[in-house]
């Protein structure tokens, strides 16, 4: 139950922002596109301090109408889940990707579709 109830396209932008007890983000699976917000980001994965997995994305496919920014995620090990998206489209700030203070991150795997 939970978000498995969310499905297909989303009107707006998906933001997952400071929940400290999120550990994934299964339920999510049958999102496949969404929008942006206003500052033109499509995907904000920020300040959640115990998620180690973004595996629950794994239905998105194609381009993203804007960023994708994952910042301040310490428990973060992969970007295992984000491998059909293959274009982002830049924010208001002029950046499309924006990934930082994710300290347990290893390597860019699940990012080489972009």
């Amino acid at each position: 139950e939970g978000l498995s109830g969310l499905q297909g396209h989303l009107a707006g932008a998906l933001v997952i922002q400071d929940n400290p007890a999120l550990t994934s983000l299964n339920g999510l699976e049958s999102i496949t596109r969404f929008y942006f917000n206003n500052d033109g980001n499509a995907l904000v994965i920020s300040s959640n301090a115990a998620l180690a997995s973004l595996e629950g994305l794994s239905g998105l496919q194609g381009e993203l109408p804007g960023a994708l920014v994952i910042q301040d995620n310490p428990a973060l090990t992969s970007f295992n889940g984000l491998e059909s998206i293959t274009r982002l489209e830049r924010n208001a700030d002029g950046n499309a990707l924006v990934i930082k203070d994710n300290p347990a991150l290893t390597s860019f795997n699940g990012l080489e579709s972009i």
